[in-house]
């Protein structure tokens, strides 16, 4: 006998949630960014929720830039419900393991829903 979770469809991350396009990105990309842990994160506030990743090209080859995203898509997913709506871009800034990859979010989701609040 099959579990069946409430949660998947929840916890899911459909591609229209994924910013695409670069006119979208570079007006995120504007907005003052904020720093948790290992990673930044540029938000602006809009009644959809949007994200992209991005790991800069100085960290590893494109193998481990590819598993950081990710690694970096499964946290968000896991935990978008903490995350304020609006388009956010969360962006490396060094190597981490998953744990501090973790913490970095739940660090960035308490500041942005200060911020929000």
């Amino acid at each position: 006998m099959r579990l069946k979770l409430n949660t998947a469809r929840s916890e899911s991350l459909p591609r229209s949630e994924i910013l695409r396009g670069d006119r979208g990105i570079r007006a995120v990309l504007a907005a003052a960014p904020l720093s948790s842990g290992a990673l930044m994160a540029y938000f602006i506030e809009g009644p959809r929720r949007r994200v992209a990743f991005f790991v800069p090209k100085g960290i590893g080859k494109a193998v481990a830039r590819n598993r950081y995203k990710r690694r970096m898509r499964e946290i968000y997913r896991r935990m978008k419900r903490k995350f304020p709506e609006g388009v956010i871009i969360f962006r490396l800034k060094n190597e981490a393991e998953k744990d501090e990859l973790c913490r970095s979010f739940l660090l960035c989701a308490q500041k942005l829903r200060g911020k929000d609040a």
